[in-house]
This record gives structure tokens, sequence and C-alpha cells, in this order.
């Protein structure tokens, strides 16, 4: 690991060399009343803020929308025309630890077992330099019950500190992350390596692995009836969510010929899993809800040993109906402790 120090006055300067060296340049940036992940123009645009981006930066990974083929009818044949995809180098500034550890968790997905080229070749072109919190950002933060910590280095090329001043301590944590700091090294400074910090007196509000084991055996229970009365199904929660990765693919022709197209989906939706016959495997909202926490919190966990969600909080925070999956988690892992939780149902 290499330890840097980067004064506050020569972080634009930082940006700016990446932008010179052809690097696409993606932060945090002032958007209204929000701050949102953003392609930056120029470097006073970045803003390196103790507040976490309404929208989180799977985008520049994950899109809401690409191509994936292009497709014309001739001669009563179809030709099909494979598409490279918009694989840019980037470099994803600000990124708070809980979006670094994200991606991790969205490379299992299609980095694994099914091989999906436009990610992994995002991927492997984007360098991720994370931003460390001082402490949790508010009571909707909840990372250190997820495994994670403020100030985790998980799924970063470079972690970053910075002090009073303003000045980013950065440790270089892969082979990615020292060539991005070799383009411009007069930048920089040696430094100590950050002093770490003991999280583990931080109170949790739950116990995650009470909570799988409870829902490992509860999957026909009232709990997710009642649960599903204020949940509206707008998808909001899953749109936000730096891990949430479900999608739709549909096409879209026009005078015989057309594109392919991957979207973002939500299972909260009613027509995700609506077949062509009319029939709905989950049909109410209360099997769209329990399916969201069991994938998050269980199915994942089954498949790749780890968990679905990294406690950003964004989906506590803005959902219409104020439902929180804090609370929601917090209850199962109570309901957990009751005597009657060893019983079957």
């Amino acid at each position: 690991m290499i330890s840097k120090r980067l004064p506050a006055p020569r972080v634009n300067e930082w940006v700016r060399s990446m932008m010179d060296d052809g690097w696409r340049v993606i932060g945090p940036v002032f958007a209204g009343e929000m701050t949102l992940f953003s392609v930056i123009t120029s470097p006073e645009q970045l803003v390196l803020s103790k507040d976490l981006a309404r929208k989180s930066p799977k985008g520049a990974v994950f899109p809401q929308s690409e191509a994936i083929l292009k497709y014309r009818q001739k001669d009563g044949k179809v030709e099909v025309d494979d598409i490279e995809g918009f694989a840019p180098p980037t470099v994803l500034l600000g990124v708070h630890p809980c979006d670094a550890a994200s991606m991790d968790i969205l490379d299992k997905v299609f980095g694994g077992r099914y091989q999906d080229k436009f990610y992994i070749k995002r991927r492997e072109n984007t360098v991720i330099v994370s931003l460390g919190c001082e402490g949790k950002l508010d009571d909707d933060c909840f990372c250190t019950s997820v495994g994670l910590t403020p100030d985790s280095r998980k799924g970063a090329d470079i972690f970053t500190m910075r002090d009073e001043s303003g000045d980013l301590y950065l440790e270089v944590l892969t082979e990615k992350g020292e060539k991005l700091v070799a383009n411009d090294p007069t930048l920089f400074s040696p430094a100590e390596p950050l002093p770490a910090r003991d999280w583990s007196g931080e109170s949790l509000p739950f116990d995650l692995a009470a909570v799988k084991g409870w829902l490992d055996e509860h999957f026909d229970d009232e709990f997710w009836r009642d649960l599903a009365l204020r949940c509206q199904g707008c998808g909001t929660c899953a749109f936000l969510c730096p891990v949430c990765h479900c999608f739709d693919i549909t096409d879209e022709t026009r005078l015989g010929e057309g594109v392919r197209r991957k979207n973002w989906d939500s299972c909260q939706f009613g027509l995700f899993t609506k077949h062509a016959s009319g029939h709905n495997p989950r049909n109410d909202q209360s099997a769209r809800f329990r399916q969201r926490v069991m994938h998050k919190f269980k199915y994942y966990a089954d498949n790749f040993g780890s968990t679905l969600c990294v406690g950003c909080g964004r989906c506590v925070r803005s959902c219409p109906a104020g439902q929180s999956l804090l609370e929601v988690l917090t209850e199962i892992g109570e309901l957990a402790k009751a005597p009657s939780a060893q019983g079957a149902e």
C-alpha cells in the first residue's frame, strides 16, 4: 500500500490532469438542490462532501438504459449487428465507502457465472477513488450493520480522507490506483499511513445473522402482508440503490430496423414478473416487498456469501411512503430474538 498527500489547493489540478490525460471523470456535482454523480467538464464542479449523492454511481458501470445489439429486416431475414458498448477510461471520484463496496457486489452478478461483456469492460476501464466518512452520515445510515464501516476500503482502488484544511490523504490500494497516481506524481507528497479506527463499539440496530436466520424460516408470514400496506410499488428504492440490478430487455423497432436495449427494472413493479399468459406469481405488493427483502438478505447471501445491501440509507431517505428498510430489518431482528421465532409457523 502506498500513502500520499494531496494539498487542498491542488485537488482541482489533479482533476484537470486526469481530464487532460483522456479520462472521463465522474464525481458528485450540484444539480439544483441535489448532489448527483455526473461527468465533470470542469474541475470546479466537483463537490467532495460528507453528504451522500442522491443517486448512486452505479450508472457509470451499469447504465440505466443501454443498447446491446442492432437488427434489421432484409429480404425476409433478420440481420444482427453486435455493439461494442461505451466503455471509456473512467475515474469515479468522491465515492463514499458504501458506494465503492457496491461495485464488488455487482461484480458477482455481472462478472460471475454469467458474463456481461458490457459491464465487465466498463469495470476494467474504471478506477474508483473513494472518500471516507468521518462517521455515520445520519440515523438512516446502517453500513456497520452489513459488515462495512464509514472508512471501509472495500471496492476502492484509491481510498482518501480529508483533514480539516481540505488536504487529501490517499491510500493507493491497487495497480489501477498506482497507475492513476503515476500519471502526475509531482502533485503528491509521501505521507504516513492513515490511522486505523476501531468501529467495534458502534451500536448496531440489528443483527445481520439473526435477520438471515429469521428469513430462512419465514417465507410465509403475516409480517409481509402488514408491511406491504404502506409500499406503493413505485421503485424509488431500487432506482436509488447502488446494488439493485434488476433489468428488462426490450426491442425498439421502426421501419424494419431496431435496437435491443437493456433497461433498469424493479421487482417492486407489478409487471416485472407478469407472464405473457397474464399469470403473475407475485400478484400483490406483499409478495413483491417480501421479494426485495428476501433477495437482499437471503437469496443473494445463499448464492454469493454476502449481503445485497451496503447500508447507504438512500431507500429510507427517499421513500415517498416513509417505509424504512432499516426499521423493517430492526423489527425482523427483534422477531428473531423472540421465543416463538424458534417454533414453526
